[in-house]
């Protein structure tokens, strides 16, 4: 039999993520027979084989919404009983999206200021509140809390500063977290109704990655 050379190098790229899952994608290794997936093992602290596979993709299920995963790929050819394998990938890392928080209520406080209760989810740096605009019929950025510092977002400079004026409170029920808000954001006086929603975010690779967006919640005056 000819000699068969090594399979080439695969360069693995992230393809889709949700909040438990994250597809890992590459192009066709000329010669290969099929290819060996590695993830990241946090508790044994090395790339441990997570399955094989003769397609070019894989998708990983069961993850833990907000958690970042590492993996490396590798092709391998096999010939008779022999398996020839090539260079290891080197490391592709994904985030998973956080769970979508959800709005508990919207309550009046004082002539200009609201109370908004949100139900928090775990593995997140934070929460971005968008309210709805009745001039141009649309969402509206207009803060972002993390912790327990609420941060107000300017949309002409596109930038949030710490707001002194709001405060956030954080109770704990069984293993949900309520965070409360309480804004000076809005004007209550001239509108009869207000509605809000949020996201969670966590910061990945510089990169901001988003939940979906919560329920709607209306405060009527």
């Amino acid at each position: 039999n000819p000699e068969v050379t090594a399979p080439g190098t695969v360069v693995p790229t992230v393809a889709a993520r949700s909040t438990d899952t994250i597809k890992i994608s590459w192009k066709k290794v000329k010669g290969a027979t099929g290819y060996q997936v590695y993830r990241y093992d946090t508790k044994l602290k090395k790339y441990k084989q997570l399955k094989k596979t003769t397609k070019t993709t894989i998708t990983d299920t069961k993850l833990t919404p907000g958690t970042s995963y590492a993996y490396k790929v590798r092709a391998y050819t096999v010939n008779g009983t022999k398996t020839i394998v090539g260079k290891v990938s080197k490391s592709v890392k994904a985030v998973t999206r956080p769970k979508t928080p959800q709005i508990v209520s919207v309550k009046k406080k004082g002539t200009n200021k609201a109370d908004i209760k949100i139900r928090t989810v775990k593995n997140v740096k934070g929460y971005r509140l968008y309210e709805y605009m009745s001039a141009t019929k649309k969402y509206k950025l207009i803060g972002k809390i993390e912790g327990k510092t609420y941060y107000k977002y300017n949309s002409k400079t596109k930038k949030f500063t710490r707001d002194t004026k709001s405060k956030v409170a954080v109770t704990t029920k069984k293993s949900a977290i309520q965070v409360t808000i309480r804004t000076a954001n809005v004007n209550l006086k001239q509108y009869r109704r207000y509605r809000y929603k949020v996201r969670a975010y966590v910061i990945y690779g510089g990169k901001t990655v988003f939940s979906g967006y919560s329920n709607v919640k209306i405060l009527n005056r």
